[in-house]
């Protein structure tokens, strides 16, 4: 079954997701692309007149109707993309994931909501979607924009949509393919707009599937406690033979529960890469193990995932090889995207052209 792209638009009340899922459309079909558009659950049982403000249902029955319900439809239409045949280029765009509920309810709760609705674990949920794109709320940044008047099923206060933007932000936090679309000053709705079509293309490889990054080598010995929220993944990661470019699987953790991802890469230029990704099953995995380079370690490392100035950051301390050795990385669309670093990561250099500090050539200590 060919692999159907799915992008989850996401972000805090008044934020120009809908308004966004509309313009993708339309810029997709004129592409060639068959785009799928999941509503947002909790809007459409609103607007059903289901109010769990009235204290009909407790905050845990509203989040697992939600749950229950949105599961069931982007279950329904994921099997609907698959009916397309490949040349159609049929898309998945979320509007809101699973993960948001965990923004409304205390952490107690989500858990016992992931619990009711069999999936357990954030990481399985993940695993669903290729790429998240955070849209900030209008209430950060382009407050004289943000208005209730335009969704009748919206009813935040500026400050409570900034609070349920911060809370939705920290949801998605562990995802490996997060991005921040931030109000940014002198930035038009409309530049709001490009940027998200620009990650879009980014994500389905229009014109091709760049990886554009930047990497920082960090003094691990000064590196204290991370004063921000963040997700801790442990990752090993194996090359295999290729006769071009680089091949390798990776196993990811979160949370006791493991993701499997094989990855191909091509050099373009300096810091600028075609890479293709894809979700693989076990079983796919330790077959492709068997394929193992055996020049090159398997690499073991801890990363820290964080968002710093609505840039979405990694931080990788490597077990093995090369113990204690820690790069800060940070994805990018755009050559041009100017990159914020952390105050409180201690870097000791940029490393982004030096081969010496690329995974593949870690794998030879």
């Amino acid at each position: 079954m060919p692999h159907v792209p799915t992008i989850v638009l996401t972000g805090g009340p008044c934020a120009g997701k809908s308004t966004a899922l509309a313009v993708l459309q339309e810029w997709l079909l004129a592409r060639g692309y068959r785009p799928i558009a999941v509503p947002e659950t909790a809007t459409v049982l609103r607007l059903s007149g289901f109010m769990p403000e009235e204290g009909v249902v407790t905050p845990f029955d509203f989040q697992h109707r939600i749950m229950t319900f949105q599961t069931m439809l982007e279950t329904q239409l994921r099997g609907v993309a698959h009916h397309y045949p490949a040349e159609k280029k049929p898309v998945l765009l979320f509007d809101r994931g699973l993960m948001d509920s965990k923004a409304y309810v205390e952490p107690e709760i989500f858990e016992k909501v992931l619990e009711a609705t069999g999936w357990r674990s954030k990481a399985r949920i993940f695993e669903r979607y290729d790429s998240v794109l955070h849209l900030r709320t209008a209430a950060l940044g382009a407050e004289e924009h943000y208005t209730l008047a335009n969704n009748a099923a919206r009813f935040e206060t500026p400050e409570e949509a900034r609070l349920a933007d911060e809370k939705t932000l920290d949801a998605w936090i562990g995802h490996l393919h997060l991005r921040v679309i931030a109000n940014e000053p002198n930035m038009t709705f409309d530049d709001k707009i490009g940027r998200v079509k620009k990650h879009v293309a980014h994500v389905l490889g229009i014109p091709e599937p760049l990886e554009i990054e930047r990497k920082f080598l960090i003094d691990e010995h000064r590196l204290g406690a991370l004063p921000v929220p963040y997700i801790l993944l442990h990752i090993e990661q194996t090359y295999l033979r290729t006769l071009n470019g680089e091949c390798r699987v990776r196993a990811t953790t979160l949370d006791g529960v493991t993701t499997y991802t094989q990855t191909t890469k091509r050099p373009v230029k300096a810091g600028v890469r075609i890479e293709e990704e894809r979700v693989i099953p076990l079983r796919k995995y330790r077959e492709l193990l068997y394929m193992k380079d055996p020049d090159r370690r398997t690499i073991r490392k801890n990363r820290h995932t964080f968002v710093w100035q609505n840039q979405y950051f990694e931080l990788d301390v490597f077990i093995e090889p090369r113990a204690g050795l820690a790069l800060l990385e940070v994805e990018l669309t755009d050559l041009q995207d100017t990159v914020v670093l952390p105050p409180f990561v201690p870097i000791i250099k940029e490393v982004t052209d030096d081969p010496a500090y690329s995974n593949a050539h870690i794998a030879l200590y």
